[in-house]
């Protein structure tokens, strides 16, 4: 069915208000009603909607995820679209949907300046196919989606992790993955070994962080006082930093390198 569609559309009569100079654009913005209308007609029963962003001039289209690779070969090939850059492949996690993860794909049209988004839903035990025939960019971002989200591309040829170390456990940006993780790896001096820690051991809960108090911040703290008192009255009785550390003084840089006493490190 797919494969029909994607020959219906070549058939369908083009409206009056879209020439041969492309179906989105700059120029186009007046006629978006009938662009828009168009294109879902082109997709439909692959795309469930098609959305315009007035501010971006955008268009988002949401499918169905089974037909992902048909949708992506219509924005390729189709000559007033020619979205034949794909730009990125991402996710998002929302824990409150039945099907959680939103896939998403960036695709950019050179040849009319123009960007199309199409997103879809999967569930956490379901994938979506591999755009690597058609897009060889999608080699990585793809790898990295899996890694972080662990939504499988179906099709792809080196499903494996890119980010993370082997053997990590679980993916880093689900909403539900620990903000420590479920392992820790620690570097073992008397084995000269790396090895696994689980549970993770968190040591800085004992730290106190709101009454820290470092030599750096007395320095930080007179630098600028100094720095500022220094413009307001006379150079001749600065007896501050002078004598301590650098401060950033433009009249210092213009001294000749035997006159400069100040010390920098």
């Amino acid at each position: 069915r797919p494969r029909a569609a994607a020959r219906a559309f070549a058939t369908q009569e083009v409206p009056s208000s879209i020439d041969s100079d492309g179906l989105f654009g700059q120029s186009k913005v007046q006629k978006k009603e009938d662009a828009v209308r168009y294109l879902y007609s082109m997709l439909y029963p692959m795309a469930s909607e098609v959305q315009w962003d007035d501010q971006t001039n955008d268009v988002t289209v949401v499918i169905y995820p089974q037909f992902i690779r048909p949708v992506a070969r219509i924005l390729r090939d189709h000559q007033r679209l020619l979205y034949k850059q794909l730009l990125d492949v991402t996710c998002v996690d929302t824990l409150t949907q039945a099907k959680r993860f939103d896939v998403v794909w960036v695709f950019l049209s050179v040849a009319f300046q123009h960007r199309v988004i199409v997103r879809t839903s999967v569930d956490d035990a379901s994938g979506v196919d591999s755009l690597t025939p058609l897009f060889h960019s999608a080699m990585w971002p793809e790898r990295e989606a899996w890694d972080m989200f662990g939504v499988y591309f179906v099709g792809h040829p080196d499903m494996r992790r890119i980010l993370t170390d082997y053997g990590f456990d679980g993916h880093p940006l689900r909403k539900d993955f620990p903000l420590g993780g479920y392992t820790e790896v620690v570097y073992d001096a008397a084995t000269h070994a790396i090895k696994s820690v689980s549970p993770p051991i968190f040591r800085e809960e004992y730290r106190d962080y709101e009454n820290i108090e470092t030599e750096w911040e007395d320095v930080y703290h007179r630098c600028n006082t100094a720095w500022a008192y220094d413009r307001m009255v006379d150079r001749t009785a600065m007896q501050s930093c002078d004598t301590d550390f650098t401060y950033d003084d433009p009249s210092i840089h213009q001294k000749p390198m035997e006159q400069q006493t100040v010390r920098s490190w």
